[in-house]
């Protein structure tokens, strides 16, 4: 049996590990609606007519140690639709920034590397602890060696590179 917590001041829902959502008012488990940034999310009610909106993977974080009391939960895989625990990590604003998908802008192909039409230069640049650190190189690969060994320096080995 899988263990169950309560969220908040609504004490009507069982919010367990796998996303489930128990309501003790219908007896059923609550299906979740999907909102307009893609995340899916419950609508708890209260007597009184209080009402809130919960995102999924907020109540799945309530099964995810916190010891150094970050603010966010991260989709490590970018899947907002994947809320599995392993799948769920707290972080801070800089983690977040540093697992955000390669955007459409991006030439390269590889995250934190680009080319300087100015200069006629590759740059490869990283920003950690609020510190931009970056170098320009005359090839591409020499920029992407360069930013790969920013994120293992800054990031850790286990960096999940996007």
């Amino acid at each position: 049996m899988l263990n169950y917590k309560k969220f908040e001041d609504f004490d009507e829902y069982h919010i367990y590990e796998d996303g489930r959502v128990w309501s003790e008012w219908s007896n059923i488990f609550m299906t979740p609606a999907i909102g307009t940034h893609g995340y899916l999310y419950f609508n708890f009610c209260k007597r009184g007519g209080i009402k809130k909106m919960v995102s999924l993977h907020r109540l799945v974080g309530l099964f995810i140690p916190n010891p150094e009391n970050k603010f966010s939960i991260d989709h490590i895989n970018h899947n907002r639709l994947d809320n599995r625990i392993e799948n769920l990590r707290w972080s801070d604003r800089e983690e977040q920034e540093h697992n955000k998908p390669i955007t459409g802008k991006n030439t390269s192909g590889v995250k934190g590397v680009s080319y300087d039409k100015f200069r006629c230069r590759w740059i490869a640049f990283l920003t950690a602890h609020k510190k931009l650190h970056q170098k320009r190189f005359n090839t591409k690969e020499e920029a992407i060696k360069y930013r790969r060994e920013l994120e293992v320096k800054y990031l850790g080995e286990g960096y999940i590179i996007a």
